[in-house]
């Protein structure tokens, strides 16, 4: 499982979440892909809850 550390500022949660959307879609490798879109549920989940 994967740990994800996030900021309380909103502004870099959403340049994270632009970021990591961007290298989802560029992943070549499968585990690369997992551990992105698992950091990329966890920052729209804090979004949400912010």
């Amino acid at each position: 499982m994967l740990k994800v550390i996030i900021s309380t500022n909103k502004e870099k949660l959403r340049k994270q979440k632009e970021a990591l959307e961007q290298l989802i879609e560029l992943d070549t490798n499968e585990k690369d892909r997992r551990i992105h879109t698992e950091a990329l549920e966890a920052i729209e989940k804090a979004l949400k809850n912010a």
